[in-house]
């Protein structure tokens, strides 16, 4: 079965109906990426586009990860996904706002992470949130504590992780968030480069 063709939980079913467009399929960067961000799950202009992460303006977490990835030098070697790949799409009234991925639905979509993590000689992952942190490394919220480090998980291989927060945080609070992101930027570049 194709990941576009997936019908391993509900929300396909979303996709039938056409609260979903489509399945958002991993973006891959380069002949050899070896930097791999997990994000959430997809939003609208991902769900619209088909990519995730999509740069839909300043104000997007698409823009501030590709901003990120520039700064850590691999915007053009990478490999950038969810832990969902439909957007968890909400009907609230006439209005459609997105949901969180439930724990039941990343393990449902966990085994296309695991195929394209396969493909690839990965160095590191950089988990961005909640639910990648949760998935992979298997902390509860809040994360403020975990976020900062490297891990290395079993859950993908041994893998070496890096937590962060999501690029969403910084179009929420901006002044604290993006301080915490150019740190993070010095400590990847590190691991990287040295």
């Amino acid at each position: 079965m194709k990941l576009s063709e997936c019908n391993f939980c509900g929300l396909h079913k979303r996709r039938q109906e056409g609260l979903v467009k489509q399945v958002v399929l991993p973006l891959v960067h380069g002949t050899a990426p070896n930097v791999f961000f997990l994000g959430e799950a997809p939003g609208k202009h991902e769900d619209e586009q088909g990519i995730p992460f999509v740069d839909s303006g300043p104000g997007s977490a698409g823009h501030w990860h590709w901003k990120f990835a520039k700064a850590l030098g691999v915007e053009n070697s990478c490999i950038v996904m969810n832990t969902i790949q439909c957007r968890p799409a909400e009907k609230v009234g006439d209005i459609i706002k997105n949901g969180k991925p439930t724990i039941a639905q990343m393990q449902h979509c966990w085994p296309w992470v695991e195929r394209t993590l396969q493909k690839y000689k990965i160095r590191l992952m950089i988990l961005y949130g909640t639910y990648p942190i949760k998935q992979v490394l298997g902390f509860d919220s809040p994360i403020s504590s975990f976020v900062g480090k490297f891990y290395e998980a079993e859950e993908v291989g041994r893998i070496k992780c890096f937590a962060a927060y999501h690029p969403a945080s910084i179009c929420y609070d901006k002044k604290a968030k993006l301080a915490i992101f150019k740190k993070h930027v010095k400590i990847i570049r590190k691991f990287l480069y040295t």
